[in-house]
């Protein structure tokens, strides 16, 4: 799945389309059916199995890094999966920075930095790090999400005016939309 998703940023960043030559049952279909394509399968298809968000950032990540897909000689190869990597971790250090904030909001600093250190200690997170799977940016949008929600709920009890809450729930609600359209749920 890592390495579809960075073939679909690849594309995304490259011909500005969500398209895959992994041809499935479904897409041929939807090429026969509804793009009226008399050979589906010579023609690239679109993606309609893996959710459009970790594909879109991964190419806005690529273009941004310049990150070269052909080998500068014949014996070497791409090392753009390593991208794929870095930015995958780079996504574990504002999850932590949430882990760390909602502590504090929930409990107090101690437990804070207890919890973050876990967090940051913990083999699964950094496996899904280095996997290069979306699992990372769902979970640094799912952490935002509660953070904000939890931030505007306490406003709103507290009586505060409607912007003081309106904004991080307005945030909270982009986290979770954010989060959907990065993995689909089985």
């Amino acid at each position: 799945e890592a390495m579809d998703c960075a073939q679909l940023g690849r594309n995304l960043m490259q011909r500005g389309r969500l398209t895959t030559l992994c041809v499935r049952p479904a897409s041929l279909w939807y090429m026969k059916e509804h793009a009226g394509a008399e050979n589906a399968m010579v023609e690239p298809h679109p993606d309609i199995l893996h959710a459009p968000a970790y594909p879109a950032l991964l190419a806005g990540w690529f273009k941004a890094c310049r990150v070269s897909f052909e080998p500068r000689s014949p014996t070497e190869r791409t090392d753009f999966d390593k991208w794929v990597v870095f930015l995958s971790c780079l996504l574990v250090l504002p999850t932590g920075l949430f882990v760390y904030l909602l502590g504090k909001k929930l409990f107090d600093g101690r437990l804070a930095l207890i919890a973050t250190t876990l967090y940051f200690l913990s083999d699964t997170m950094w496996s899904d790090g280095i996997s290069g799977l979306p699992i990372t940016l769902v979970t640094f949008l799912a952490t935002s999400a509660f953070y904000f929600s939890l931030i505007a709920a306490t406003r709103y009890q507290d009586g505060e005016r409607s912007r003081r809450w309106v904004v991080p729930m307005a945030l909270a609600v982009l986290s979770c939309a954010a989060a959907f359209l990065t993995r689909y749920g089985a």
